[in-house]
C-alpha cells in the first residue's frame, strides 16, 4: 500500500481541531479587547509573546531534538529523560521571560508592573513551557490529532472561564486564568502519555540530556527565529507605536494566524513521517500544491472581507487594522511552503539547517521592522514580514534541497519491550506508546504504514 497516503487527511483532522483552538483564540481576543482598555490588551498581547518566545528559548529546542530521537525509536534518549530535562530547564525560563516582560512593558505602557503582574508573569511562564513540552512529547509518539484536540480544548476552558469571570478583570486575572489553564493541559498530556504504558518519571541521564541538547540548539534558530520573524513586529509596533498600536495590530495578524493552521497541521504530520523515513518528495511536492491552492482562496475571501470582520468582531475602534490584516494575508501565503519544508528538514535531523532559515527570517526582521515600522506603522510591519517570510521559504526549499528525492525507506516496527522497560519503549515498543497514534498508525512488523 501507498505509505504516503492521508497526509492531506490527517492534516485536515489536525487543522479542525486547531480550527476549533483559532476560534477559542478569536474569542478570547473579542473578550479581552471589551475587558481591558486598549492599552491594557497591548499590554496583554506583549505579555503573551514574551511568554511564548521564552518557552521556546528556555526548552533549549529540546522538543524538536526530542520528536527526532523518539520518532527513530533511538533507545539512548526516553520520555522520562526529556521530562526530567523540561522540569530543570524551566526555573530558569521563568526568570528570563519575567525580566524580559518587565522591560518590554516598561517600555510600550500599558500596565503597571505591581507584585500581583510579576506573579501573573512567572506563573504564565513556567505554564507555556511546560503545556509546549508535552505537547511535543505526544506529537513524538504519533498522537498528533489527539494533541490537537487538546489545545483545542484548553483554549474553550479559557474562553469560559473568562467569560464567567469579572466584566472587567484585572490584567494579572487574566495571565493567571489562561496559566492554570496550559498547567491542566500538560498534566492531562502527561496522564495521557503515562496510559499508554510509557514511564513518565522524571530522570536525569545526562548522556541523554546532552544529545537532547546538541540536537535541539540548533534547532532554536528554527524555533526562536521563525517564532521572532512571527511576532517580532509585535514588539516593535508597541515600541515604537505604544501599546494600543500593538492591540490594533494583533487584530490585523488574527486572520493571517487563523491561516497558518493550515500548514502547521500539514507540518506536524510531514514532521512524524520524515523521522520515521516513510515520506518521499512527490508526495511533499503534492501536499505542498494542494496545501498552497486552499490557502489562495481563503486568503482571497477573508481579504475582501477583511472590513466587515474587523467591524462586527472588534469594533470601529479598530479599522486601522484592516489594510495590514491584507498585507498579512499575502504573508502568510509566502511563508505556508516554510512551516512544512522547515518540518521536514528537522524530522531528517537536520535542525541546524532548519534553524538556520529560521535564523535568517530573524535578521531580516531586525533590519526592516526598525526602518518601516516607525515609517509605515502597522502597514509597515505587514510589508516586513512579507520579506522575512519570502526569504525563508526559499531557503528551506534549497536546503531540502534532493533529501527527499529517492523512494522513502519503509522501517520494521522495532523489537516490542518489557513493560517494566524504563527506556522510551513501553509494551508497545520504542516511540510509540500504548493506544496513541491512531492518525499514523505504526506499520506491522515488515510492512510500511498504510
Amino acid at each position: 500500500m501507498n505509505p504516503h497516503r492521508g497526509i492531506g487527511r490527517v492534516g485536515a483532522v489536525i487543522t479542525g481541531w486547531l480550527g476549533l483552538s483559532a476560534v477559542a483564540s478569536l474569542g478570547q481576543a473579542m473578550v479581552t479587547a471589551r475587558m481591558l482598555s486598549l492599552g491594557g490588551r497591548g499590554a496583554l498581547v506583549v505579555l503573551l509573546t514574551v511568554s511564548a518566545l521564552g518557552s521556546l528559548v528556555g526548552g533549549l529546542g529540546t522538543n524538536v531534538a526530542f520528536r527526532h530521537y523518539f520518532g527513530r525509536g533511538d533507545p539512548r534518549v526516553s520520555l522520562g529523560d526529556y521530562l526530567g530535562l523540561s522540569l530543570t530547564v524551566a526555573p530558569p525560563a521563568t526568570v528570563l521571560v519575567t525580566v524580559a516582560s518587565l522591560q518590554v512593558i516598561h517600555l510600550s505602557g500599558g500596565a503597571r508592573a505591581d507584585a500581583d503582574l510579576v506573579g501573573a508573569i512567572a506563573v504564565l511562564a513556567v505554564a507555556n513551557l511546560l503545556a509546549v513540552q508535552v505537547l511535543d512529547a505526544l506529537n513524538a509518539a504519533g498522537a498528533i490529532a489527539l494533541a490537537a484536540g487538546l489545545v483545542a480544548a484548553t483554549g474553550l476552558v479559557q474562553l469560559g472561564l473568562l467569560l464567567a469571570g469579572p466584566r472587567h478583570p484585572s490584567l494579572p486575572h487574566i495571565l493567571v486564568i489562561l496559566a492554570l489553564c496550559w498547567a491542566a493541559q500538560a498534566a492531562a498530556g502527561v496522564a495521557v502519555l503515562a496510559r499508554s504504558g510509557l514511564s513518565v518519571r522524571p530522570r536525569a541521564d545526562r548522556r541523554a540530556w546532552r544529545l537532547l541538547i546538541v540536537k535541539g540548539v540548533p534547532a532554536l534558530g528554527l524555533n526562536v527565529g521563525a517564532t521572532m520573524a512571527f511576532r517580532f513586529d509585535r514588539v516593535l509596533v508597541a515600541a515604537f507605536g505604544g501599546a494600543g498600536a500593538a492591540a490594533v495590530y494583533s487584530i490585523a495578524a488574527a486572520a493571517g494566524e487563523a491561516l497558518r493552521l493550515v500548514p502547521g497541521s500539514v507540518g506536524q504530520v510531514v514532521f512524524h513521517r520524515t523521522a520515521r523515513g516513510t515520506l518521499s518528495r512527490a508526495a511533499l511536492r503534492r501536499a505542498t500544491r494542494v496545501l498552497l491552492a486552499v490557502l489562495l482562496v481563503a486568503a482571497g475571501v477573508l481579504a475582501l472581507a477583511a472590513p466587515w470582520l474587523v467591524r462586527t468582531l472588534f469594533g470601529p475602534g479598530y479599522a486601522a487594522a484592516v489594510t495590514p490584516m491584507r498585507l498579512l494575508l499575502v504573508a502568510e501565503l509566502l511563508l505556508a511552503p516554510f512551516l512544512v519544508e522547515c518540518r521536514a528538514l528537522s524530522g531528517l535531523g537536520r535542525t541546524g539547517a532548519a534553524g538556520g532559515a529560521g535564523l535568517l527570517g530573524l535578521a531580516v526582521s531586525l533590519v526592516t521592522y526598525p526602518v518601516l515600522v516607525p515609517w509605515r506603522g502597522p502597514a509597515g510591519a505587514a510589508v516586513g514580514s512579507m520579506l522575512a517570510y519570502a526569504l525563508m521559504t526559499a531557503v528551506a526549499r534549497r536546503a531540502l534541497g534532493g533529501e527527499l528525492g529517492t523512494p522513502p525507506v519503509i522501517r520494521s516496527s522495532p523489537p516490542t519491550a518489557s513493560p517494566t522497560s524504563p527506556g522510551p519503549s513501553g509494551p508497545s515498543g520504542p516511540g510509540r506508546p500504548r493506544g496513541l497514534g491512531a492518525d499514523e498508525p505504526l506499520p506491522a512488523p515488515g510492512k510500511g504504514m498504510p
